[in-house]
């Protein structure tokens, strides 16, 4: 009766190791590329938008062709971080509008940004923020992450499985 509640424990858990190696996949794998629902996940790096949206939270975005003063919206900047990035995204709230374009501000900030978003540059409004999370789905972006949260339940994953795969052929 013990052996078969350990059992069900190690099973369970062998089943939730690999759907929250799967989750993880998925999330990455958006943090990249565009999904095709127009989602994009994307990690908060700064405090601008404290408290409305903690650094370290994973926001997600979706595309929209409408935008009105108060919504927080995801942007490319205009310029390079630097030589060796890519454009990089700033999420920061409307504030207003100037011809076509809109005054964004960071809500922690004190002054507005230095140059307004035109809607070409606007990847898509926010809708949803899970705190903590996107200090997870970071540390999994590294070369030591990448191995404690993906390889190292791969292999566990596969090892129990060639344990099962082995116990069954030694039955017949």
């Amino acid at each position: 009766m013990e052996g078969l509640k350990v059992k069900k424990l190690l099973a369970f858990l062998n089943y939730f190791v690999i759907f929250l190696a799967f989750v993880v996949a998925i999330i990455i794998f958006s943090t990249v590329f565009n999904t095709p629902f127009g989602f994009k996940f994307l990690v908060v790096e700064s405090g601008s938008m404290e408290p409305a949206i903690k650094t370290g939270s994973l926001i997600i975005v979706a595309k929209s062709n409408t935008f009105n003063i108060g919504d927080i919206i995801t942007f490319k900047k205009s310029q390079p971080v630097n030589k060796k990035t890519k454009l990089g995204t700033t999420t920061h709230r409307i504030v207003g509008m100037e011809k076509n374009n809109f005054i964004t501000k960071g809500d922690a900030n004190k002054n507005n940004d230095d140059k307004t978003v035109g809607k070409q540059l606007i990847i898509g409004k926010v809708k949803f923020t899970i705190p903590i999370l996107g200090y997870v789905i970071s540390f999994a972006k590294t070369q030591t992450g990448f191995i404690l949260l993906m390889v190292i339940p791969a292999i566990i994953i596969i090892y129990s499985e060639l344990l099962n795969i082995k116990k069954e052929m030694s039955k017949r």
